[in-house]
């Protein structure tokens, strides 16, 4: 673009059209004509494709996820790109990003793939400014001249999460179809644009998102994603639980579109580099580029980007001529650098700029970005930002007339934009009703957000699963459960309801459990485990007769919207600290936080009346309560549920190393009854007349007591049947008269009569092992975690 001969800029600029300024350089001008045909065709599909919930997308995971195709023929094999085209390529993407991570990378990228993709994601909130439409644009047209295929995400549905519209999707929706609109007027190239719909993309792929994300999730610390909040010295101790959610999400989205750049602005830079630490973390190398565009400034003096809550800190797509004139006339431009201050904003310029003048700003990022531009104003033609800068720094080129100048650039450059929506009835038509949307004023709906398809709210009674720790479940996991799932039968036979017993393999997933061998999927072997676990409940007669199992991948799936959309409402609500303090924590692996928020919208998903756990570490009584805490929370809100009653079971042991013991032993699932069970129960701490810190004692309740059964005991007053623990207890503390040291029940004695107890455990056990598919008893059997090899 060139402007020559005219000192009146509103003129000449008016008589440019914005598809020739917007065309990369090298593109014919003779075929604008025939792309404007195609990008009509092409958004009037998109259009109809948004419009349908759950429509099939082009080039997309959601189909290819839910059924196998049938096998294409082999393609031709792709053209090598040759030097020249891969240079012309490399410096036309390179000059969108203010900062390419790595440019290395980047010549890989485009000189090993003729078609490669970009992605970028913006949230359907109203209005959009010049920097979306006009910067955004440009932009876009660079990219898919260089061979790249440019992804928007469409995120109505964290718009929807986020309370906007009113939580109307539809609404939402509308908005986003006045981005694409704008877009079309602006003189994108659509031929190369794909619009993904977060609402139809996530649900229909809910399962493999969402294990993408708490894979993800698992890989990274607390003090980590921290780090992708700007100005995070400020918020350090006001964050809210859901605000690390955020940037998992972003990062999964990179995965899930299969995007080979990341074409975001610098704001999102520490967010995108996550992508990259994470194919270190699972050994990808092909890492997605990182390629952030500049933030235009506030217009306002102190903004480092514009605010859409302040209509004067930034030029909106619709705003009149009148309205872009008046707000540049008020804009900050100074011309001399102010001292910094501490109260000064976190800068998202990654080039030193101490003048940070929005009006240069414009005249840098919007006018001389378009090819072969001139910028005139004040009666002077400059033919680069240079010259330009330096003359209204000295003096030559007077404030009002850059503002002047940089309005009819400005203007012109909108002004396809606005005939587009006077003319396009479709256009015309979303513009209106999203300003019939603004007049309404809509309040965020005011109901408690939860999964409500797995029982009438009160109709259960639940016992929450442990989750596998290690790989090998230990005895006193099964006997705890099975302890509480005895409690919960009790209460529902008492109050009445639905016996549920909860398995928390997405929980499993976030806390790295089967993580570390890269083998083997971490999703397998926790499904596994939980076989096996279940086989384990089943040895032991009657504990899970009447006992519905319910996966909690499985329940997810049942209604993945709303189910997420309450997790992340929790987050919302409680204050990082407030989780940290329930999973116990004071920092670690975020996954410890995502895990206790899923706890949360498990429990508003299950809506139990009661909700039986063991005490202690294998047991969630602090989840549980933060659960029941959120809900009373949420009283006033429309359709809210009653705090479910918390009940807890000791929890039953079967370490059988003393308490101080320099090595913690215990009966574990994999052991065999011999040598393995009878070598560690013959070793089994057992003191004299101690009754507190007892092994035996401990397993006798469990395995005896607790199932109705007695014991014969052999004492020194000769054999004694016992009925309960209490009564056992008392004997084994009950010292002989003149007899130090010796008590009633000997420990010998006690281990003799305990025995066959155990031994029945174990041959049941074993019987029930053999029942389960071989191929799970391997995974968990062959794991193996990496830093034991």
């Amino acid at each position: 673009m060139v402007v020559q001969g005219e000192a009146d800029t509103r003129t000449a600029l008016a008589a440019l059209t914005l598809r020739a300024r917007l065309a990369p350089t090298g593109a014919p001008a003779q075929q604008q004509p025939q792309q404007q045909q195609q990008q009509q065709a092409t958004a009037a599909g998109m259009k109809a494709d948004a419009t349908s919930k759950g429509a099939k997308k082009a080039d997309g995971a959601g189909e290819s996820a839910k059924k196998p195709k049938a096998a294409a023929p082999a393609a031709p094999a792709a053209p090598a790109v040759s030097p020249e085209e891969a240079e012309r390529r490399f410096q036309l993407l390179r000059s969108v990003g203010e900062e390419c991570v790595t440019e290395e990378d980047l010549r890989n990228l485009v000189s090993k793939k003729p078609s490669f993709r970009l992605y970028d994601g913006f949230e359907p909130s109203g209005r959009m400014h010049i920097a979306q439409g006009i910067f955004k644009a440009l932009n876009v047209n660079k990219c898919t001249s260089a061979g790249g295929r440019f992804v928007f995400w469409v995120a109505d549905w964290f718009a929807l999460m986020n309370d906007k519209m009113g939580g109307d999707l539809d609404k939402i929706k509308v908005v986003g179809q006045y981005f694409i609109e704008v877009w079309k007027g602006a003189g994108m190239d659509l031929d190369n644009v794909e619009f993904r719909w977060a609402s139809d993309d996530i649900i229909d792929n809910a399962g493999p998102y969402w294990d993408q994300m708490l894979d993800i999730t698992k890989r990274f610390t607390i003090a980590r994603i921290k780090k992708c909040c700007q100005i995070m010295g400020r918020l350090e101790n006001k964050l809210t639980a859901a605000q690390v959610l955020y940037p998992i999400m972003q990062c999964t989205d990179i995965f899930f579109l299969r995007a080979d750049i990341c074409q975001l602005g610098v704001d999102q830079r520490k967010v995108n580099m996550l992508a990259r630490e994470y194919c270190d973390f699972i050994g990808r190398k092909l890492k997605p580029v990182i390629l952030s565009h500049h933030m235009l400034y506030g217009l306002a003096e102190g903004q480092a980007k514009m605010s859409k809550s302040n209509p004067d800190s930034a030029i909106f797509m619709e705003d009149p001529v009148s309205e872009v004139e008046r707000k540049l006339d008020i804009a900050y431009c100074p011309r001399e650098a102010k001292a910094k201050s501490a109260d000064d904003p976190e800068s998202l310029s990654l080039v030193e700029d101490d003048l940070k003048n929005p009006c240069l700003d414009y005249v840098q990022h919007i006018v001389m970005t378009q090819p072969n531009a001139v910028f005139a104003a004040g009666g002077r033609e400059y033919p680069d930002f240079e010259s330009a800068r330096a003359a209204f720094l000295s003096g030559e080129l007077a404030e009002q007339d850059l503002k002047r100048g940089l309005a009819a650039c400005v203007n012109t450059l909108m002004q396809p934009v606005r005939d587009h929506f006077a003319s396009d009835p479709h256009a015309k038509r979303v513009l209106e009703l999203v300003r019939e949307y603004k007049r309404e004023e809509a309040k965020p709906p005011t109901r408690l957000k939860r999964m409500g398809k797995l029982g009438a709210a009160g109709s259960l009674v639940v016992v929450m699963a442990p989750c596998p720790a290690s790989p090998r479940w230990s005895l006193s996991e099964v006997l705890s459960t099975k302890a509480a799932l005895k409690r919960a039968r009790e209460e529902a036979a008492a109050g009445g309801g639905e016996l549920v017993l909860y398995l928390p393999d997405l929980n499993a997933i976030a806390l790295n459990c089967f993580g570390e061998d890269k083998k083997r999927k971490a999703t397998d072997c926790i499904a596994a485990a939980y076989a096996i676990f279940l086989a384990a409940l089943g040895a032991f007669e009657g504990v899970l007769a009447g006992v519905r199992v319910l996966r909690q991948s499985e329940a997810m799936l049942m209604d993945p919207s709303d189910y997420w959309v309450s997790v992340i409402n929790v987050g919302r609500r409680f204050q990082l600290d407030r989780v940290h303090e329930a999973v116990g924590l004071e920092e670690g692996r975020v996954g410890a936080i995502v895990a206790a928020l899923m706890h949360v919208g498990d429990v508003l998903a299950l809506a139990p009346r009661c909700l039986v756990t063991p005490e202690g570490p294998a047991g969630f009584a602090a989840q549980h309560e933060l659960a029941v805490e959120y809900v009373r929370m949420c009283a006033d809100q429309a359709d809210a549920i009653a705090p479910p009653a918390v009940l807890r079971v000791p929890t039953a042991s079967a370490v059988t190393s003393g308490v101080g013991a320099p090595n913690v032993i215990e009966l574990l699932l994999a052991d065999k009854l011999k040598p393995d069970v009878k070598k560690k129960f013959k070793q089994a701490f057992c003191e004299p007349g101690n009754t507190e810190d007892s092994p035996v004692l401990a397993l006798a309740e469990s395995l005896v007591f607790a199932d109705g059964g007695s014991l014969e005991v052999v004492t020194a007053e000769g054999p004694r049947t016992f009925a309960d623990l209490a009564s056992l207890r008392a004997a084994v503390g009950t010292p002989l008269e003149g007899r130090d040291g010796d008590f009633l029940v000997h420990p010998a004695d006690l281990k003799q009569a305990v025995a066959p107890a155990v031994d029945r455990a174990y041959t049941a056990l074993a019987k029930a092992m053999d029942a389960v598919d071989k191929k799970m008893r391997d995974l968990v059997d062959k794991y193996r975690p990496a830093a034991a090899k």
